[in-house]
């Protein structure tokens, strides 16, 4: 768990992507480095990473650090991996709560994994209360595949970095091993922009040439007959045309 530095921006933009602030609502500089590492660099290398929004309020019966171990056990045995995540404790009027900004492999787990495990913890005592919150555009939760949907999900997550409204002065945020280790590679890197200007309508494969070179040439015929079917008919064709010459030949000298 890591206390809050003073550090805050009012600039509406970090690293060129857009966030929820202005000089009226300033966010935390520190959750915006470590939800900038969650969203752009994939700390646990998952193949369709998806990301939600996830409020709790606990009881006497759980602290953070045993919630974060009901998540791990839960994904790690029925997955087999770790979600990558960052949390970010507050207190209102109601008392203590956390957001967590969690990314789950979506090839392996849905929405409902989430759902299950922690309708268990409420139905345990452990969990007071708790909203699983998607995006508005995708019930399922928010895709982090390409440079939009990180945009995205960046954006709107950026809620969890604001200052303004917050009743405890030390407000404490934490991350997953994959999320601090990733957060520290970059931060030792120098803090580069991990989100270049991509145009995401262009073929991944394309490959750029000049079309000239192919003007005026002959189109080769196109073939429907699978490589393994046509190299066999090529192969008889060669013995039927042996065969003819031969029997040709054959007629030759018997005359």
């Amino acid at each position: 768990m890591t206390f809050k530095r003073r550090k805050t921006i009012i600039q509406d933009r970090f690293k060129d992507s857009k966030i929820k602030c202005d000089p009226a609502h300033p966010t935390y500089e520190n959750i915006l480095e470590a939800l900038y590492a969650l969203t752009y660099m994939n700390p646990g290398n998952l193949k369709k990473p998806r990301g939600f929004h996830i409020r709790t309020r606990f009881t006497d019966s759980m602290n953070l650090s045993e919630y974060s171990a009901h998540i791990r056990n839960f994904f790690v045995q029925k997955s087999s991996y770790n979600p990558p995540r960052i949390t970010v404790c507050e207190t209102d009027n109601t008392g203590v709560h956390h957001h967590h900004a969690l990314v789950i492999d979506d090839s392996k787990d849905r929405i409902y994994s989430l759902h299950h495990l922690h309708a268990e913890l409420k139905k345990s005592g452990r969990l007071a209360d708790y909203s699983i919150i998607p995006p508005t555009h995708d019930r399922h939760g928010n895709c982090l595949i390409t440079r939009h949907e990180q945009d995205r999900y960046f954006e709107w997550m950026s809620y969890i970095a604001k200052t303004r409204s917050k009743l405890c002065r030390h407000q404490m945020w934490s991350g997953s091993r994959s999320v601090t280790s990733s957060l520290s590679q970059w931060r030792a890197d120098g803090k580069p922009k991990l989100n270049p200007p991509t145009n995401e309508n262009s073929p991944a494969s394309s490959t750029a040439c000049d079309l000239s070179d192919f003007i005026g040439l002959p189109m080769a015929p196109r073939s429907r007959t699978p490589p393994g079917r046509l190299q066999s008919r090529l192969k008889r064709q060669v013995l039927w045309r042996k065969h003819n010459t031969e029997t040709a030949m054959v007629g030759i000298l018997t005359r």
